[in-house]
């Protein structure tokens, strides 16, 4: 019996579960010209893409690679469950009760409204700094792999809800990076001092830089993922990406706050409300963007394949 290729075993597969090369594609966000040359075996497929093909299909890699199975391997992998914590009351209670207290202040002038969202800030930091050491005390999972198997997320969504929230998350990004755009623009004026407009420059640049980057991933449909294999997560999932959002966003809402109340003379009165309105307004939507992915992300179940 003649012994089938990588690609004809791919091409095989994908006939027996009646898939179209366009609908492969889109699952793997491949073009339907690459998978055929896959299957024909006029292009070389990468290890890593063919892990892809190996979770999407449902079978172990070693079924595409004609490999038999061998004893068990060093990857052993001990896996935090759950992999992503959750969000708690007492966190967004002290998150809404800080930012509260500046925009109070921001308002009134108040400095007890300050002194007490100074007190809530520090009291976050402190619940921040117990959640991590208490996540690192959280179960353990063990998985012993074979040759050719991988762990890997799938999440419960479907394909085509995924890339509708793709699309929404695009959106969002980029009405976000308007509205820092238009912030700044109020805020930046040439009554300022140059250490005043080094600084709102400093941090327009990292947001723009920031967005700008998630916008780029997004649209590549490299956020969002229906498949992730576990060696590459921290980089699929975009946890680095948008932590460091999270926290940008979150630090340039205080600054930006602080710096409207320190400077609100240099302002005319016609623009002192909407300054403070976009803020808020830029506080809300970034939060809840980051509480969305949040869930989103933390729908995602490890399994062995």
């Amino acid at each position: 019996m003649t012994k089938q290729t990588t690609g004809s075993r791919l091409k095989t597969i994908r006939n027996e579960r009646n898939l179209t090369l366009k609908t492969v594609g889109k699952a793997l966000n491949l073009d339907a010209s690459t998978i055929s040359k896959y299957e024909n075996n006029a292009r070389q497929i990468q290890h890593d893409t063919l892990k892809q093909f190996a979770a999407y299909y449902g079978v172990p890699l070693i079924e595409l690679l004609g490999e038999e199975k061998q004893e068990p391997v060093e990857k052993t992998y001990q896996v935090q469950t759950p992999f992503i914590m959750g969000y708690t009351s007492q966190a967004v209670l002290l998150t809404l009760v800080a930012y509260l207290g500046l925009f109070v202040f921001a308002v009134t002038e108040t400095p007890l409204a300050l002194t007490l969202s100074i007190f809530f800030f520090f009291a976050i930091l402190v619940h921040k700094a117990m959640k991590l050491f208490l996540s690192r005390q959280r179960a353990h999972k063990t998985f012993t792999l074979y040759r050719g198997e991988e762990l890997f997320f799938e999440h419960p969504l479907s394909e085509k809800a995924i890339r509708k929230n793709r699309r929404l998350d695009l959106m969002f990004l980029m009405w976000v990076l308007f509205m820092t755009i238009m912030l700044n623009a109020f805020l930046m004026t040439t009554d300022l001092a140059f250490a005043d407009q080094w600084i709102l420059m400093t941090i327009f640049l990292f947001n723009f830089f920031t967005i700008g980057t998630l916008i780029v991933y997004t649209s590549l449909g490299k956020t969002n993922q229906k498949i992730l294999v576990y060696d590459k997560t921290n980089k699929v999932l975009n946890t680095t990406k948008y932590r460091f959002f999270h926290i940008l966003s979150s630090v340039s809402v205080v600054i930006y706050t602080l710096f409207y109340s320190f400077q609100r003379e240099v302002y005319d009165s016609s623009f002192r409300l909407p300054i403070l309105g976009m803020i808020f307004v830029y506080f809300l939507a970034t939060q809840h963007f980051h509480y969305t992915k949040h869930v989103f992300y933390k729908q995602y179940r490890l399994y062995k394949r």
